[in-house]
């Protein structure tokens, strides 16, 4: 479990420097900032299990709003027909950003939920 979170905490440090360019740099910043954070604190045996579970209820609901949005990803599903999201960026076509975001949202909570996973077999091993 130490090398899957260095390797998250990595992806997700890199993830957000490259927010900063963004429209909205310092959310997605912070957002990909926390889950490295969850990610250092399992490796150094320092994480709790009640800040890793409001973190995962912070990711899933902004996750259930990006989904439903408007132009989020049941509009990319149901009117775009799932298209490729991995071309470029084009302001006509909003739910593309808001699709990557929502499976960005998607990796930290199951990363998350791992930890929690973790926390509570090591909590339940001690007593």
């Amino acid at each position: 479990m130490k090398y899957f979170n260095l390797l998250f905490a990595i992806v997700f440090i890199a993830s957000a420097f490259l927010q900063l360019n963004d429209l909205d740099p310092l959310l997605w910043f912070a957002i990909y900032l926390s889950g490295a954070v969850i990610c250092i604190l399992s490796i150094l045996q320092k994480g709790s299990v009640l800040l890793f579970t409001v973190a995962l209820l912070a990711y899933l609901i902004y996750a259930v709003v990006l989904f439903f949005n408007p132009d989020g990803v049941w509009t990319w599903l149901s009117d775009y027909e799932a298209e490729n999201i991995t071309q470029g960026m084009k302001v006509t076509k909003p739910w593309i950003e808001n699709t990557r975001e929502f499976f960005g949202l998607i990796i930290l909570t199951a990363v998350t939920a791992l930890n929690i996973i973790q926390q509570r077999r090591k909590i339940k091993s001690q007593s």
